[in-house]
């Protein structure tokens, strides 16, 4: 898998300005793809290039992956631990909306049963004031 470099950071490797690497992307010495380059394709055009490998670039990716679990407070995890933080919390999500689920229809069980013994007690005012109570704070609730 070929490495990929920003059209910026492209440019910054190599010296020049942005507007360079532009133009060799518009005459065809460089292929653009999604705003990056190449690092093969750059080295051909930039033989003088050719001591910036791997090392750097992977040290520049630790830099950025330190920079950015520093910003959102957390250690460095890499592409698997977050996808299976990913499932994880789906899974979670999943189990708390059936849980939800099953509490409103508990909620509307309630008021029905509220509902019907203020029917059964002639109409008792406390009871429907009640079920009134409740349906508004369950429709307030979403």
């Amino acid at each position: 898998m070929h490495k990929r470099l920003e059209i910026a950071r492209a440019a910054r490797i190599a010296g020049v300005r942005r507007e360079e690497i532009q133009n060799h992307i518009q005459a065809g010495r460089l292929t653009a793809f999604e705003g990056t380059v190449d690092l093969a394709e750059l080295t051909s055009v930039y033989p003088g290039l050719a001591h910036v490998g791997d090392e750097m670039l992977d040290r520049v990716a630790r830099i950025k992956e330190e920079a950015l679990s520093k910003a959102v407070g957390g250690p460095p995890r890499n592409t698997e631990a977050l996808l299976e933080a990913l499932r994880n919390s789906e899974a979670e999500s999943r189990h708390y909306r059936e849980k939800i689920g099953a509490y409103r229809q508990l909620l509307q069980d309630v008021l029905a049963m509220l509902r019907e013994h203020a029917r059964t007690l002639g109409g008792s005012p406390r009871l429907q004031a009640i079920a009134d109570w409740m349906e508004r704070k369950m429709r307030s609730l979403g």
